[in-house]
């Protein structure tokens, strides 16, 4: 029966479902953008390759001296943000790298997990606001999962480092970020030996 208006279709109960499913996820869209936000890393993380020339960077992979390369923890917040040392374990694993081979394998490469502390408590170091942690990396025998050659030479790879701190009672006690951040993936010639 029409009352002889349109007011009708605002009330239909199937219209007025459909308002509360789209208003009801407006709401969480919003929500969870602005958790996000709140969330966001305030660092940035880039290598630094042993050389570089015009046109790509070098770094190496060896079990024993391979020449050390840098990746540089940025705090680009507005605090000072402290940091674990790395000769803790709270730091120790802190830093890892996604390396790709020419034939697109990846290498998910860690410090080795075989480390006994002895003397271990969480310590921090602080990073002021636009200002560097610098973490000097020997890809060696002390690192897991690095790809194996069957002779010396050179390989192209990207490489992108990884910063990742899990949360603990420590890192909510002392104000220590928690999360994972990724550099860009850096096309570098990997020399092994």
């Amino acid at each position: 029966m029409a009352c002889g208006c349109d007011s009708h279709y605002i009330f239909h109960p199937a219209l007025k479902y459909m308002n509360k499913v789209i208003s009801g996820f407006l709401f969480f869209a919003i929500a969870a953008t602005m958790h996000a936000d709140d969330k966001k890393a305030p660092f940035k993380l880039s290598v630094v390759p042993t050389a570089s020339g015009t046109n790509q960077g070098v770094i190496s992979v060896a079990k024993k001296e391979p020449q050390v390369f840098y990746v540089v923890l940025t705090n680009i917040s507005d605090q000072p943000q402290p940091t674990w040392e790395t000769w803790n374990s709270w730091g120790f694993w802190t830093i890892s790298f996604d390396l790709t081979m020419p034939n697109g394998k990846h290498f998910l490469i860690t410090k080795n997990r075989r480390e006994g502390f002895t003397v271990n408590f969480p310590s921090m170091f602080f990073v002021a606001p636009g200002e560097h942690q610098v973490y000097p990396i020997h890809l060696d025998a002390e690192w897991d999962n690095r790809p194996a050659f069957a002779e010396n030479g050179e390989t192209r790879v990207i490489l992108k480092a990884i910063y990742e701190v899990s949360p603990t009672k420590e890192s909510a006690k002392y104000g220590v970020w928690t999360g994972r951040i990724e550099s860009t993936g850096y096309e570098l010639i990997l020399n092994h030996w």
